[in-house]
């Protein structure tokens, strides 16, 4: 819960920092961010996906295991879900010639375009996701290191 309420604050402090600076990402940036996003969630789950299981003999070690690869799987599809939405968002606001698209809202005595906003929020959703994705493949990487030591350990006893 920490995490996530975490990521939220680093979501919010990037979007308005990014507003303040008008920095407003164009279509071919987004959609390259989400393509490295979706090429990042293919490794992700590829990776996942070919973790062998079958030399783990103790049952609470494999337990262990099997939930903590369920939990970065989860991380995984939970962001790149996230950031789908947030991209078809973003797009269609970039895309967006509404005139109510364009009005501006007075908060906080600042004049805010809810379509800027939203492409704010929408680039600081990918850029987060992106650092989020390579976050879990460094856990993936620290758990297949873990997974190697402890059976080289349990050979090693053995013998």
């Amino acid at each position: 819960m920490k995490k996530n309420l975490g990521r939220v604050i680093i979501i919010t402090v990037i979007s308005v920092m990014g507003y303040a600076l008008k920095i407003f990402p164009n279509e071919l940036v987004l959609s390259t961010l989400f393509t490295v996003a979706s090429i990042f969630l293919s490794i992700g789950l590829s990776l996942i996906i070919t973790f062998d299981f079958s030399k783990i003999g103790n049952d609470n070690f494999y337990n262990i295991i099997k939930k903590n690869i369920d939990r970065v799987r989860k991380v995984f599809l939970m962001y790149f879900c996230v950031m789908t939405f947030a991209y078809l968002a973003g797009m269609y606001f970039i895309k967006c010639e509404l005139s109510w698209a364009v009005t501006s809202i007075k908060l906080l005595g600042m004049a805010i375009v809810p379509s800027q906003a939203v492409i704010s929020i929408t680039f600081s959703l990918l850029l987060l996701g992106l650092c989020c994705f390579i976050m879990n493949f460094i856990h993936l990487q620290k758990l297949k290191n873990d997974i190697d030591a402890r059976l080289r350990e349990n050979k090693n006893c053995g013998h």
